[in-house]
């Protein structure tokens, strides 16, 4: 059975994404029309996983506002988001923490974070290595963020 909590569960990274192809759209990175199509996939994820269940709406935004407030007090960059994010799914992905099996489209997502945003946007910035690193001490704090909330317990 599907429980609510895997609901959530399988959408805390799909909607931290989501969040940072907002945050470029908004400061004109990249190209719109391209991320216009990736944040719909990004929508139906989501509304995949959790329809338009306002309960489960507003645990989603709970945890997100948790992770949010992290990224803020510790003062992220989209691009440090972006890596913490990617390899917290990693071991959520390997553990089997969370459905492998969400949306096809999701997975051509991860691969295109990997191969563009990732290896092409922020492999040529200065300190990239040491922007990397930080994000990498993060994860097992943003982990434990969500397990004090419930989630990948």
């Amino acid at each position: 059975m599907y429980t609510d909590r895997q609901r959530i569960e399988d959408c805390i990274i799909p909607a931290s994404f989501y969040g940072v192809l907002q945050s470029h759209v908004k400061n004109g990175i990249g190209d719109p029309e391209e991320y216009k199509q990736k944040l719909a996939m990004l929508r139906r994820v989501v509304e995949k996983a959790i329809g338009n269940n306002q309960k489960l709406v507003r645990r989603l935004d709970r945890m997100m506002a948790k992770l949010n407030k992290h990224f803020v007090k510790h003062k992220f960059t989209t691009r440090k988001v972006v890596l913490a994010i990617s390899e917290w799914n990693r071991i959520l992905l390997d553990s089997g923490a969370i459905d492998d099996n969400l949306n096809p489209e999701y997975y051509d997502f991860l691969k295109y974070i990997k191969d563009t945003i990732i290896k092409e946007g922020y492999g040529t910035i200065e300190n990239f290595e040491k922007i990397d690193a930080s994000a990498l001490k993060h994860v097992p704090i943003l982990h434990q963020i969500a397990e004090k909330e419930g989630y990948f317990t």
